[in-house]
């Protein structure tokens, strides 16, 4: 990781998103000082604030809040890296990432299966066997590398995710690495873990890599607060008042907020989060 080749990268489009992805990279700085990092986002931010670890790279597009997939679904082109992994906004990084890179030594790609069967109606396309009993993967954490397999792999991505009439990024991830030619390497829970796993595994809270809290309640004191005391003096563009102000606005009430979270995960079961 110290020699630039390797690196992690964020897509952060709007204020909320770009708040945890500073929050995830200041996690990330605790552990990996010395890795590149590299941001994908529609907001602007100052060069140098001096407020908080920042990004090495920072590529900002002309795009609004809800095109963030489709930039996701084409990382390969944006990545400033050899060898990257990808993190969600909404993650933490609790221990050692560096060894994931060396995954790529034998494997194209490496992300976490899930640990339990999603059941979902794929649309107009299909694979030809029964998707009821094949496998997904969370693309929250992933590892890939510069290759022309893999190159072609997020070409499908893009694709078949605007085929599927920019319905959730998971569902087109399926349908890729399914016709794709990239070696695949299904993580462990370790690397990309939910509060759901860690409050009743205790092998994974000691071996955990990076916490995926998914609006964990938990987390909205955290949020706020970094907000407040760094994240806001590192944003700079010119609607950042109005801008803090929903975001402060969403974070307060915790009724609110639990409701909010509520109905994303009905939307998310129904696949039209």
């Amino acid at each position: 990781m110290n020699d630039g080749r390797c690196g992690v990268m964020y897509v952060a489009f709007g204020y909320e998103y770009l708040v945890m992805a500073l929050y995830s990279l200041a996690s990330l700085k605790r552990i990996h000082p010395e890795v590149k990092t590299a941001l994908l986002t529609n907001i602007a931010l100052k060069k140098d604030s001096g407020a908080a670890p920042f990004f090495d790279t920072v590529i900002h597009v002309d795009a609004g809040d809800k095109e963030n997939r489709l930039y996701k679904t084409r990382l390969y082109e944006y990545s400033p890296f050899e060898r990257t992994l990808f993190l969600d906004c909404d993650t933490l990084v609790k221990g050692n990432v560096s060894k994931g890179f060396v995954f790529l030594n034998r494997f194209d790609i490496a992300l976490r299966l899930h640990h339990y069967p999603i059941v979902t109606n794929l649309g107009d396309i299909h694979l030809d066997i029964d998707t009821d009993y094949f496998p997904h993967w969370n693309s929250g954490v992933l590892f890939f590398k510069k290759a022309a397999k893999v190159e072609e792999f997020f070409k499908k991505w893009h694709e078949t995710y605007k085929q599927f009439s920019y319905a959730r990024d998971q569902f087109a991830l399926v349908h890729s690495l399914y016709y794709s030619d990239v070696r695949i390497l299904s993580l462990d829970l370790s690397w990309n873990a939910g509060q759901d796993i860690l409050s009743r595994d205790k092998k994974i809270q000691r071996n955990i890599k990076v916490f995926h809290y998914r609006k964990d309640l938990r987390m909205i004191r955290n949020l706020r607060s970094f907000e407040r005391d760094v994240a806001c003096r590192v944003i700079d563009c010119p609607q950042k008042e109005s801008l803090r102000a929903l975001f402060n606005r969403k974070y307060s009430d915790l009724r609110r907020f639990k409701a909010w979270a509520k109905k994303k995960l009905q939307q998310w079961k129904a696949g039209t989060a």
